[in-house]
């Protein structure tokens, strides 16, 4: 097993408290699949930093030790799979067998919280396997689409069992948790708390620098480049406008599908109107000075890249209703237009529509993910 420290190998860990004459005994522990860039990914880090600073001792256990993402010096990572080398099953082996172990030692102050399908499920095995029960909670991200070699049924089947086990299921939005309860029932153990936004660390950042633009109206989006996300469906509804206006789209993200995009947006006729940035450390000075922000993901949990558009007041967003958060998000604001997942036409009326108006830049509300709200409600759930 390995441990890490702010991604660095350490031989000890100490804490790091913000009040050196209080210590809280309370322990919390996040079981993640790796620390790869991912939406999940990045949450649990916020979340384990929020907590440490809180004087909770905090750390990440990887079923895989794959870090790509930084962490405060304040919070353990540990690796408590074999290596990256192995193959998955291996790894989740290993690691069920480690968290077996670690439940039967754990204390009444000490919460364990699983994150991704995959590390959830290995958990609740390892819950079944130790000798005293976990009390794991699990936090639900993602919608119910199995996309496994073993078929719908017994995916269905094996997150039933698993599911069960959990003391509390926290579904980052009423679309995730009206399904929970839909395909598998256990109501009653099934909070929401949304994702935390940490709104003044988001302007902040946004102001680090100004991009320069060779557009005077800017569509921006935000994301993997992956078939998740329907980028091909915005490239062909982009494709169809038609202004005197010099309009752009401003895409940030990599991923799998980077070269075929690229060749389908020379196809359509538009690879002079797009600016493609690839992945960005820092994206939020591009939500600054974009006029309209633009997701068509076919299917999300919970939407943090919408919740930042809405945090850093773009003057419109364009959403697909695909699933959790739109409808959340973006009720009540202004300027904005939630269409089917999908339907390339009205995704290309509703792009039409915001170009030929005139957006303004409005301020919009942001009170229900901002970040110590998100973590009061953490903590009051699991402790």
């Amino acid at each position: 097993m390995s441990t890490y420290c702010g991604g660095k190998s350490v031989d000890s860990y100490k804490i790091n408290d913000h009040r050196k004459d209080y210590f809280d005994p309370r322990k919390v522990s996040f079981i993640l699949p790796s620390l790869d860039i991912g939406g999940a990914e990045k949450v649990c880090v916020k979340l384990s930093e929020e907590f440490q600073a809180r004087g909770i001792h905090t750390e990440i256990l990887l079923i895989v030790p794959s870090i790509k993402l930084p962490v405060l010096s304040g919070v353990r990572v540990r690796s408590i799979g074999g290596s990256k080398h192995f193959p998955l099953f291996l790894n989740a082996f290993i690691s069920v067998c480690y968290l077996a172990f670690r439940f039967n030692l754990r204390s009444k102050r000490e919460v364990f919280i699983s994150s991704v399908r995959g590390a959830s499920i290995a958990a609740l095995f390892a819950d079944f396997l130790s000798f005293k029960k976990s009390g794991l909670i699990v936090r639900e991200a993602s919608l119910f689409f199995p996309k496994y070699w073993y078929g719908k049924r017994l995916h269905s089947f094996v997150v039933k069992y698993c599911y069960s086990r959990a003391k509390v299921i926290l579904a980052v939005s009423e679309t995730v948790k009206e399904e929970l309860v839909e395909s598998f029932g256990c109501k009653s153990k099934i909070l929401v708390i949304n994702n935390p936004i940490d709104i003044l660390q988001l302007k902040d950042k946004a102001k680090e620098f100004t991009p320069k633009s060779r557009f005077d109206f800017n569509f921006l989006t935000v994301g993997r480049l992956v078939a998740e996300k329907s980028y091909e469906d915005l490239l062909i509804a982009f494709s169809k406008l038609e202004s005197n206006k010099n309009f752009g789209l401003t895409i940030i993200g990599d991923g799998q599908l980077n070269f075929s995009l690229k060749s389908l947006a020379d196809r359509l006729g538009v690879a002079n109107k797009i600016c493609w940035l690839g992945y960005q450390d820092n994206p939020y000075p591009w939500f600054k000075t974009a006029d309209a922000f633009v997701l068509t993901s076919k299917s999300e949990g919970f939407v943090n890249v919408l919740a930042e558009a809405v945090a850093l007041d773009v003057p419109a967003i364009i959403s697909t209703d695909c699933g959790g958060g739109p409808q959340e998000l973006l009720k009540g604001q202004e300027q904005t237009h939630i269409v089917p997942v999908g339907d390339i036409d009205e995704i290309s009326r509703a792009l039409n529509k915001v170009l030929s108006e005139s957006v303004r830049r409005i301020k919009r509300n942001t009170s229900e993910f901002e970040s110590s709200k998100v973590i009061d409600a953490y903590l009051e759930a699991i402790f």
